[in-house]
């Protein structure tokens, strides 16, 4: 399910390279249009887990991708950058409900044991859609342009909705049914505070994952000096080992840890900002092998706390209220999503790769030390 909204999202970060020479445009536009995919969704990720817990995950992934394919054909004929930037906006505003509502999904049928390697299974969705785009859509831009290439990317989209459509059912579980309004049920929700430790640790360690999926392509071609193509396969290479860490740690967190959640994601932490300083060595002749380490390193660090952080917040709120806790919490995460991807882009302009790179390894590794300190696991059932 969210394979769909992933694969939009991915496509337009691989394409980056290609759209800044086809419309002349400097090195924040990466950060610009994350920031801008992300700020569209603040508010719908809310309304649609809310609407997940009344209605069911189907209907609202459903209606979601089917919305999502005409701002898509918009950022394909965009002719500036403010039109860019504003389908950017509208396509995450109407995609951003599949998060929580396919999140729901894994919630409503696994059992808490289970869940951590179910949530990182259902995870390896956006790895998976990130691969093909990466090893593809750059293939596609060269030999046609980047335009076509999004246009392209609109038939996986109807391949994800006619197999949810056919193949997915909803399991009868019990739904909210309070009077409550979505935004005073998230700011109770807030007031726990593992929580609130939580949800700040991932406002920041996402918005630096947002950093390997708006730059690293870009920072291959403009450091190194490598072709869009190779550095997507490298991007592809990141991606593949984020299959292999989503399940992992899904897997260690259920299995070894017994549930403690915070544990995996102070380990993943960690490693991430050790990928964040590797990453600030490449340079022009830097072996390949070097460069394919770093990404694996990335996918199995920087680009894989995302399923174990889903279980952890779901178990902090409680199963009546996973779709509000999952899409409420985006409004929090996604200031850092959006306000951390821009932000590397001027200190790259500023002062180069090397230092954005260094800083953002210490940014990991203040807001991890924060988590392991004040926050605390709910043990699973």
């Amino acid at each position: 399910m969210q394979t769909g909204d992933a694969w939009v999202f991915n496509s337009i970060s691989v394409l980056y390279p290609f759209i800044q020479d086809d419309m002349g445009l400097s090195v924040i536009l990466p950060g610009l249009t994350t920031g801008a995919l992300l700020l569209g969704g603040m508010g719908t990720a809310l309304f649609g887990g809310y609407l997940a817990d009344l209605w069911g995950v189907k209907r609202v992934v459903v209606l979601s991708l089917i919305a999502v394919i005409l701002p898509v054909l918009g950022f394909a004929i965009s002719v500036n950058i403010w039109m860019l930037l504003a389908m950017a906006m509208l396509i995450g505003a109407v995609s951003s409900p599949v998060y929580p509502a396919s999140s729901r999904a894994v919630m409503d049928w696994l059992s808490p044991r289970a869940r951590g390697l179910g949530m990182g299974i259902k995870q390896t969705g956006p790895s998976i859609a990130g691969t093909l785009a990466a090893v593809s859509l750059p293939a596609l831009a060269t030999a046609f342009s980047w335009r076509w290439a999004m246009i392209v990317a609109i038939g996986y989209v109807v391949l994800i909705i006619v197999v949810v459509q056919a193949f997915y059912r909803d399991r009868s579980v019990t739904r909210t049914r309070t009077s409550m309004i979505p935004l005073r049920a998230l700011l109770e929700l807030m007031q726990d505070r593992a929580m609130a430790v939580t949800v700040t640790w991932a406002a920041i360690f996402v918005g630096l994952q947002l950093i390997i999926f708006s730059y690293f392509i870009v920072f291959l071609v403009q450091g190194p000096g490598l072709s869009p193509v190779s550095a997507g396969w490298y991007m592809a290479v990141a991606l593949v080992a984020s299959l292999v860490g989503r399940v992992m740690w899904g897997l260690i967190s259920d299995a070894v840890f017994g549930g403690r959640r915070v544990v995996v994601l102070v380990i993943v932490g960690a490693g991430a900002a050790g990928m964040m300083l590797a990453t600030s060595f490449i340079e022009p002749g830097t072996g390949g092998w070097y460069i394919a380490l770093v990404a694996a390193g990335h996918g199995i660090s920087s680009l894989s706390a995302a399923g174990v952080l889903t279980v952890l917040i779901s178990e902090i709120a409680g199963q009546e209220r996973v779709g509000i806790a999952l899409g409420g919490t985006q409004i929090f995460i996604r200031i850092g999503m959006i306000t951390i991807p821009p932000l590397f882009g001027v200190i790259v302009a500023t002062w180069g790769y090397p230092t954005a790179w260094i800083v953002a390894s210490a940014a990991a590794v203040l807001v991890t030390t924060g988590l392991a300190v004040l926050s605390r696991s709910p043990r699973s059932a």
